[in-house]
């Protein structure tokens, strides 16, 4: 296609508008059947991750617990205080990383409870199913991605 100062523009494919419809293949799946189908092993999953979580809580715990100088670490008044920092933030790390697992748990002990509710795969805000995929990915997932997105993070 030749444009006004007489030079050549490669030939692009028009871009398909919004409204244009995709082409959808005639394939339906039953979702809620997908996921009953699903459920026994997203219980399996979130039960091993609640169990692996609660033994790196339990860990957590024990180096908390473990007093510094158990630890080998110097806690003399000659210790620089950038070395006082670093353990310090050591130390926040963990209580971060426990909080967080901890919160997880929670989330799993309430996806574990929907299950049981018959409530589980259908979002808390507005009842939307969540997609199958995302459950697999996420098994304590509770809303779908537009809620979630929607929601403050903790």
């Amino acid at each position: 296609m030749a444009l006004c100062d007489g030079t050549e523009r490669p030939f692009h494919a028009p871009r398909r508008s919004p409204e244009t419809p995709r082409e959808v293949k005639d394939v339906t799946i039953d979702t809620p059947t997908a996921l009953r189908e699903r459920i026994p092993a997203l219980r399996a999953k979130l039960l091993a991750l609640r169990d692996e979580l609660r033994r790196e809580i339990a860990a957590t715990a024990r180096d908390l617990a473990t007093p510094p100088e158990d630890r080998g670490e110097d806690l003399t008044a000659s210790q620089h205080p950038a070395d006082v920092a670093s353990d310090l933030e050591l130390r926040e790390d963990l209580v971060a990383g426990e909080l967080k697992h901890e919160r997880e748990v929670r989330e799993i002990d309430a996806a574990l409870a929907r299950m049981d509710a018959k409530t589980y795969g259908s979002c808390v805000d507005c009842g939307a199913p969540i997609p199958l995929e995302r459950l697999e990915v996420r098994p304590q997932a509770s809303r779908d991605v537009g809620c979630q997105r929607r929601t403050p993070r903790p």
